[in-house]
């Protein structure tokens, strides 16, 4: 991961995302040599939108620290900066093993500025 498009967002606390910037961005979160999180995103050009893929930190230990909140911020940073207007994505009730679980998917999105549609979640990039 050493060629120009290669971002490097390191954290005090938490470790660095390396993310490679094309139509297809995925990030990883390290703690040390450690994959603690991963994130991705979809860019469509023709539509300016970029899709949310996925956001998931592996390691329990470091949900609800903010860390989350943190990689969304870097995801929707280089949407916009590769030209993206707005991000949408889709959270499926199903995913959490808990049904709490599924309550508080909604209120970290909406918690980071998103709109929320049933399982659809918008974002505009605007400023």
């Amino acid at each position: 991961m050493d060629n120009d498009s290669t971002k490097i967002y390191p954290h005090p606390k938490w470790g660095q995302v390396y993310v490679e910037e094309s139509d297809y961005c995925l990030y990883y979160l390290h703690a040390g040599q450690r994959v603690i999180g991963h994130a991705s995103y979809r860019l469509n050009e023709s539509d300016h939108k970029a899709t949310l893929i996925d956001i998931v930190l592996t390691a329990n230990e470091y949900r609800r620290k903010g860390i989350g909140s943190w990689m969304l911020d870097i995801i929707c940073d280089s949407a916009r900066r590769c030209g993206a207007e707005s991000i949408e994505g889709t959270i499926y009730p199903e995913n959490p093993r808990d049904p709490q679980d599924w309550e508080k998917m909604k209120m970290f999105y909406k918690s980071n500025g998103f709109e929320i549609n049933d399982i659809k979640i918008f974002k505009s990039l605007l400023s």
